[in-house]
């Protein structure tokens, strides 16, 4: 026998999306949280994905240093190719907060600041990705913007970032699926040309 179940009978599990948010924001701006949560909670714990593998990212940095911050775990889920799955998040921002600056050291100090003002994570997202897009495409405009653009590298898969980034364009870009090796094939590319021009002087005084 197969059981049907309607949609309206489908529930939702308890969740708090503005906890899960205030937790993961605590941890990345009190360096002491960590050892008062690091046998409590598990990623499991967290009802959105996202905030799970935030949480997970925060349990591998602070059981090697002990603590972080919201720029090192940025960093850390970009050195594991899963920062993309995060970028989505600020697309779900309601009001983007203002940075005052795109420079590392300052940004950092916004979002520390943020964090403690309860903002979410989304809105906190979506200012981080506004502010590259507007310096970008302010220094992209110096040199003139092309009719069709095309955005390639390791942050052409984030779609919170495409997405900034064509809001201040105000036109769509292309971008690749595979558009995240085209820095390397670019580099291959180089030093094969090196390497036969090398060959061919090479070649001349034999």
């Amino acid at each position: 026998m197969v059981a049907i179940i309607r949609q309206d009978e489908i529930r939702t599990p308890p969740h708090s999306v503005e906890a899960e948010q205030a937790v993961l924001g605590g941890l990345m701006l009190d360096a002491t949280a960590w050892d008062a949560v690091a046998d409590v909670l598990t990623s499991a714990d967290f009802y959105r994905r996202d905030h799970r593998l935030i949480f997970e990212a925060i349990t591998e940095v602070a059981e090697i240093r002990g603590a972080c911050d919201a720029v090192t775990i940025s960093e850390h889920l970009e050195r594991k190719g899963r920062l993309d799955e995060i970028g989505g998040l600020s697309l779900a921002a309601k009001n983007p907060v203002r940075l005052t600056s795109v420079c590392t050291v300052f940004v950092e100090s916004d979002i520390m600041s943020y964090l403690a003002q309860r903002k979410t994570i989304e809105d906190i997202l979506g200012g981080v990705h506004k502010a590259i897009a507007t310096r970008t495409m302010s220094l992209v405009r110096r040199v003139g913007v092309e009719p069709e653009v095309t955005f390639t590298g390791g942050v052409s898969r984030n779609v919170g970032m495409v997405r900034a980034l064509e809001a201040v364009l105000g036109a769509p870009l292309n971008v690749s699926g595979e558009g995240h090796f085209m820095g390397a094939l670019g580099a291959a590319l180089f030093a094969l040309e090196r390497a036969q021009l090398a060959a061919g002087a090479l070649a001349g005084r034999a």
